[in-house]
């Protein structure tokens, strides 16, 4: 899977019953029932529960903020690009803005809240019709990103400055650029007007703050504060007596004389108070700080500008502060937040006009309980939240986490939930203790500081996690001990070039195999338990996320391209573009095999049959980036978890029907073409067939039965002989043993391994490489893959008889290959 780079994967779940519905609300025309969440806010169509809270929540970090005059309603900007504008009375988007390619840098209310002007990174300025949220104007001229405004006080001027270190001064009726100021020699962070709009001040990273008369637009004061650093914001007090700023440096909010230049006052404020807002009445002032370490987050500090005591504080869960603003009245004071959500407080008691509710950051992972009652998430706030997934009401939070890639499981068959930061600790408790809430129900492990963890993935089973690093190491630990068990270290691809590193890790269901996404281009698979790797997939085209089938047998990979890999193989089995701005961030597969989901970047989630990989829905969720997703254990919902901290439960079960295998009977002839089709060393036909036998039901399995024979094993001495007759005289004996070898496939690996670590002649030393490439990156012999699918097949049908074949093959002595994944199949249809 942002700075959670690492697109979590989670694992686990079997079947489920339903807790019932949020309650339907009658409201707009003719008294249509509409779905509400547990705040009473409206769901969007198609969702039946919101975890967590909508209000003020955006898919992105807000940037900037400004209050209407009347105060009723707020503008937010974003890095998405993205104006939202949002009620002050519910917290709720009115409407949004949309047209610009960049962050958005400023916003300003204009023409009596008609109107709103936004600046951007894209170079821009663009003026919005408040009612409609449609673009009215577009103001161009500046040669790179712009970085702050100021509005005239008659709406009638409008000046802008950016990275291009010009302030523009622009006719807001017309669009026309009137005028330009010079002086700055590094962009241009703030403007402020003076109360009678006849003197401008700005603040540049150039080291300097000033002040300009606009009547003639020459500069009038130089605060020269180069020593401090760069300046990031100039604001007029309400009397246009002092020009406040803040620097870089020397920590601070500074106030100065502009008749005189000089400094009046420096206030006791930390290191880069970057957001500070001027109470209207002038007696006020609003800062942002970091928090005393260890703690994590911000303080909103409102300080009297007087005597400079401190008024309030306000602790904030966000990493960064990103702009304040103060209502006309000045009892309301809005923050914009790095964790996608902007905050208003009541100024006079410092409480939140809406609090916060459930998660306030990504949402990283999240996972259905067994019983598909309760989901349990983790998000970048650092907390685990339970929740009722009916109704969406949040049961139990607990301060879980650290920071760094995390993941989650909740183990059906020990019934605990296990959640890894990857970089310190494994939180492990009983499921029951953390449905009850109980106030310390996490065992605690400490795991071996690792620095600049890249990702971390929790088996299944809850034993183990696996903890990649950026020099390339998988470090697998114990989660009941913190123990290390062993290191993995992805084979390069050019020897020239160092270890790659995992960026996505993903255990199989069955807790055999770790997949992972490499920095060199590649998706690996390794088994923990002989901890080596024994499939490389080169050519991806970007990060994304990696996921295994219920069954294991099949691993999904996205990057420009969605495609289905054969584990045994490693060849594609279907595969689609689905190329969209910002890729892939996570996967789910419904845990009967019929659906499987895929979250985008852009918000949208992607819904496909599994069988053909054919889309059958696409929703638009507004939840910003889809971060993560898990189907419930009937497979009929689907939960996703969104950069918007927010998690909404989706109503999938048309989807789950029209994916639904239809029993057919299929000829003689049909059979032995599709058996025929089952051992084509192309995965793309070989799984159309797959799916087709296994709409046979239990005819399909007696026909497996009828003609899947166990193959003869090859044993030691027939392997040695073998890699013998390689340097046989008769080149055709060679050959023979080439093609026997390449047949018997693994069991010849060690052997020939062996054979290339000595010294064998050219000939030799060329055929045993070929054989190992071949075993490796090549397709696996015909008749191993042919039993391997029919079992795949078995599995699938999971009727009695095909239980009961599979019990058959699982103890047959003679190809322990094949046996070994029949027990695994056997004991996945028990747990279903």
């Amino acid at each position: 899977m942002p700075f959670l780079r690492s697109l979590v994967l989670l694992a686990i779940v079997s079947a489920a019953v339903h807790p019932s519905n949020p309650p339907l609300h009658k409201g707009g025309q003719g008294g249509v029932e509409r779905r509400v969440d547990a705040e009473g806010d409206p769901l969007p169509a198609g969702v039946l529960a919101r975890l967590g809270s909508a209000r003020f929540r955006q898919g992105s970090p807000a940037t900037c903020v400004a209050f209407a005059r009347d105060g009723k309603m707020i503008a937010t900007g974003s890095s998405d690009g993205v104006v939202r504008l949002w009620s002050v009375v519910t917290g709720l988007e009115i409407r949004h803005c949309s047209g610009h390619s960049g962050r958005i840098t400023a916003v300003r209310f204009a023409r009596n809240d008609h109107y709103l002007v936004s600046a951007s990174q894209d170079g821009s300025l663009r003026l919005w019709d408040v009612s409609s949220g449609d673009e009215a104007r577009t103001f161009s001229g500046h040669q790179s990103g712009v970085l702050c405004l100021a509005v005239s006080s008659d709406d009638k001027t409008l000046y802008s400055g950016g990275s291009d270190r010009v302030v523009r001064v622009w006719e807001i009726e017309s669009g026309k650029e009137t005028q330009q100021i010079l002086g700055h020699r590094a962009q241009i962070t703030g403007l402020d007007l003076s109360p009678d709009d006849k003197q401008l001040a700005t603040a540049s990273n150039d080291g300097t703050m000033r002040l300009w008369d606009l009547t003639n637009t020459k500069e009038v004061v130089n605060f020269d504060i180069a020593k401090s650093g760069p300046s990031f914001r100039a604001a007029f007090s309400a009397d246009g007596g002092l020009v406040f700023g803040a620097t870089s440096s020397d920590g601070g909010l500074r106030s100065w004389n502009p008749a005189t230049g000089k400094e009046t006052r420096r206030y006791p404020t930390k290191p880069l108070v970057r957001s500070f807002a001027l109470s209207p009445n002038g007696k006020s002032a609003a800062y942002a700080e970091p928090e005393e370490f260890p703690t994590i987050g911000m303080k909103v500090k409102i300080i009297d500008l007087e005597s400079g005591d401190e008024q309030r504080s306000m602790p904030l869960s966000a990493s960064l502060v990103n702009a304040l603003a103060y209502s006309a009245d000045g009892k309301m004071l809005a923050a914009a937040c790095s964790d996608c959500l902007t905050r208003v407080f009541d100024s006079g008691t410092g409480k939140l006009i809406h609090p916060d509710k459930g998660h306030v950051g990504i949402v990283a992972a999240l996972e259905y309980t067994p019983d598909g009652k309760h989901i349990v998430s983790i998000a970048a706030d650092r907390s685990l939240r339970v929740w009722n997934a009916g109704s969406g009401k949040e049961l139990a939070s607990f301060d879980a986490l650290g920071i760094g890639p995390a993941d989650l499981a909740v183990v059906p068959d020990d019934e605990k939930v296990v959640c890894t930061n990857g970089n310190r600790t494994v939180l492990s408790a009983d499921l029951a203790a953390v449905l009850r809430g109980d106030e310390h129900p996490f065992e605690k492990r400490e795991l071996p500081v690792v620095n600049n963890v890249t990702a971390a993935a929790v088996a299944a089973n809850g034993k183990v996690c696996a903890i990649a690093t950026a020099d390339g190491a998988i470090r697998f630990q114990s989660c009941s001990t913190g123990e290390e068990q062993g290191i993995l270290r992805p084979q390069k691809i050019n020897p020239r070039t160092p270890a790659p590193s995992a960026s996505n890790l993903a255990f199989s269901p069955d807790n055999r195999f770790l997949a992972g996404r490499c920095s060199d281009g590649s998706a690996r698979i390794w088994d923990v338990k002989q901890m080596q790797e024994i499939r490389e997939i080169p050519g991806m085209d970007s990060p994304g996320p990696v996921l295994f089938s219920p069954d294991s047998c099949s691993l999904m990979t996205a990057d420009q391209m969605l495609r289905l890999w054969e584990r045994a193989s490693g060849q594609v089995r279907w595969q689609f573009d689905i190329t969209r701005i910002g890729g892939v961030r996570c996967l789910a597969f419904s845990p009967d095999r019929r659906l499987v989901a895929a979250g985008h970047a852009d918000g949208t989630i992607s819904v496909r049959s599994l069988a053909s990989g054919n889309e059958l829905a696409s929703i638009t969720a507004q939840q910003g980036a889809i971060q993560a997703l898990r189907f419930s254990p009937d497979s009929q919902r689907l939960a996703s978890g969104g950069a918007d901290s927010t998690i909404l439960i989706w109503d999938v079960g048309e989807q789950w029907k029209s994916a639904h295998r239809t029993e057919v009977k299929l000829g003689d002839n049909e059979l032995r073409t599709l058996w025929r089709d089952l051992a084509d060393s192309d995965a793309g036909k070989a799984y159309p067939a797959m799916d087709r036998i296994a709409a046979g039901g239990n005819a399909a399995v007696d026909f497996v039965k009828q003609n899947l024979k166990p193959a003869v094993a090859a044993d030691e001495k027939t392997i040695a002989k073998l890699i013998k007759d390689l340097d046989a005289d008769d080149v055709k004996a060679r050959d023979d043993a080439t093609s026997s070898l390449e047949e018997i496939g693994e069991p010849a690996a060690e052997p020939l391994q062996k054979l290339l670590d000595g010294s064998p002649p050219l000939e030799v030393r060329t055929r045993a490489q070929r054989i190992i490439d071949h075993l490796k990156t090549g397709t696996a012999a015909a008749n191993v893959l042919r039993g391997l699918r029919a079992l795949e097949v078995l599995e699938w049908i999971g009727t009695d008889n095909a239980a009961q074949l599979l019990h058959t093959y699982s103890r047959d002595e003679k190809t322990p290959g094949l046996a070994q994944e029949a027990k695994f199949a056997l004991e996945r249809l028990k747990r279903k």
